[in-house]
């Protein structure tokens, strides 16, 4: 980019500088759009724009004067700090929109953690409350069995004892 043309003169240098110069206004509106519902993203967008064409200026004047004017020119206008201090501030703006960005994502992962957690503990309610189900079904199913079966050895008892004395009055 920049500083490897100023230290060399040579243009080849400057192949990066003018392909990011054309990207920029497609990068800038792509991240616009990623960002769209987001106010605390939106907000810094003036502030990074007038950073990032101040930034491009600096870059392009400095190129231009190395140019025309010479090396020593050129690295007057870099020994400003200028282009150093646009770019301190793209990136601070930057790293507040990251941390913007990381403290949205620890907040969806929170959520989505107590949901899983809560979903966690329904299933289980659920799956307790039905093995209850199950025991009290098989609870209910063997007493009726005992039952059942008692109800029929009284049933046998008692036709047994019919039978005796419907023979006895037989005789």
């Amino acid at each position: 980019g920049q500083r490897g043309f100023l230290l060399t003169q040579d243009p080849k240098y400057l192949a990066p500088y003018e392909a990011s110069v054309g990207d920029i206004a497609g990068r800038y509106a792509r991240l616009e759009a990623l960002t769209s519902g987001h106010p605390a993203y939106q907000s810094r967008f003036p502030a990074l724009e007038q950073h990032v064409q101040r930034k491009l200026a600096e870059l392009e004047t400095t190129i231009r004067v190395a140019r025309e004017q010479g090396y020593e020119a050129a690295l007057g206008i870099v020994r400003t700090d200028q282009g150093r201090n646009e770019m301190m501030a793209i990136r601070g703006l930057i790293a507040q929109m990251r941390g913007e960005q990381e403290r949205l994502l620890t907040a969806r992962s929170n959520v989505l953690e107590s949901t899983q957690n809560r979903t966690f503990a329904v299933i289980l309610v659920m799956l307790i409350g039905i093995a209850g189900l199950v025991v009290m079904t098989f609870a209910y199913i063997g007493f009726n069995l005992r039952r059942h079966k008692a109800l029929l050895g009284a049933l046998g008892r008692t036709s047994g004892h019919r039978d005796v004395l419907l023979r006895e009055l037989h005789h």
